[in-house]
């Protein structure tokens, strides 16, 4: 282990996590998408009946928007999760990207203090 980073390198583990982060984000969409196209299609089968009882319970399941909320809530989640990977990986290679100018200035003797 030689150099200024005695032999340190994150970039292969950086890359290698963003690449699995997307692989589980994308695998958790499908999944996503399929689990609350099943509650959709229970929902629309309306098991709780009509009867007292049923439009009990069908009151207080949609109670505050019910799975509605977690249909919209949940898709702008998985969104956000799908779209972090790429955006860590812009951050780490703009950290990477100055962290290389940085030590160029200073092998230069052109660093300026700041």
């Amino acid at each position: 282990m030689s150099g200024a980073d005695n032999g340190l390198s994150i970039h292969d583990a950086v890359y290698r996590g963003v690449s699995e982060w997307d692989t589980t984000a994308q695998d958790m969409n499908r999944s996503y998408s399929r689990l609350m196209a099943r509650i959709v299609e229970l929902n629309a089968a309306a098991p709780w009946g009509d009867g007292a009882e049923g439009l009990a319970f069908r009151e207080s399941y949609m109670q505050g928007g019910g799975p509605n909320v977690l249909l919209s809530n949940g898709s702008h989640v998985v969104q956000q999760i799908i779209e972090a990977g790429p955006r860590l990986l812009r951050t780490f290679d703009n950290s990477f990207g100055t962290d290389a100018a940085h030590a160029q200035d200073l092998a230069q003797g052109t660093a300026r203090p700041t």
